[in-house]
């Protein structure tokens, strides 16, 4: 079965699950370009991404066969850096609508075990929930898109049992790298970018 997905741009490439995502993409068979950033929490935050998507080969040819992976580790509990997160989809999805791509998967997940702290702030108040506001602007994005969340990555033993369930989980939960990316991967290779939010756990 051919892949609905090419070639995949992937967004805050230097972190540890995003690295991974490229190189097994790579192994894949897919074309991947990867998007490095010096902090985390500026990731996107300024015309760069745009910049990048407006030059790039993405803006060229088969343009419905190009993906974008968006990718984020840690808390959004400060203000200062869920507005960036915030101001960084904003940006890339202003810039996919220049450049008329149409599919987008955006991962956020926590740096370690303790990292369910990260998703209580999904219910402290940064100008209205932030997971409120991240579900707003991908809906009103008119992108095909895929939301995942999962509370803590680590490195372990592949092929543990991976669940799914629905929504943006303000709970706990670990998820293998691996597993990760390999749903993350999945998801592409069906083109199960349905406009849906799922959290992800090992």
């Amino acid at each position: 079965m051919a892949k609905f997905v090419q070639h995949i741009l992937v967004i805050n490439a230097q972190l540890p699950s995003a690295r991974l995502f490229c190189q097994v993409a790579g192994q894949a068979g897919y074309s991947v370009t990867a998007y490095l950033t010096d902090e985390p929490a500026t990731a996107a935050a300024d015309s760069g991404v745009r910049d990048l998507l407006e030059r790039d080969q993405l803006a060229a040819l088969h343009v419905g066969q190009n993906a974008v992976v968006f990718f984020w580790e840690g808390s959004l509990c400060h203000p200062r850096a869920a507005g960036r997160y915030l101001a960084g989809l904003r940006n890339v999805v202003y810039a996919m609508h220049r450049v008329g791509l149409t599919r987008l998967v955006v991962t956020h997940t926590g740096r370690n075990w303790r990292s369910w702290l990260v998703f209580k702030a999904w219910c402290r108040r940064v100008g209205g929930p932030v997971a409120d506001q991240v579900q707003a602007l991908l809906q009103a994005s008119n992108l095909r898109y895929l939301w995942v969340t999962a509370g803590a990555v680590r490195d372990g033993a592949y092929r543990t049992r991976t669940t799914v369930t629905n929504g943006p989980a303000p709970g706990t939960g670990q998820v293998n790298r691996l597993d990760l990316v390999d749903f993350l991967l999945q998801s592409l290779y069906r083109d199960r970018l349905d406009g849906t939010a799922v959290h992800v756990a090992s």
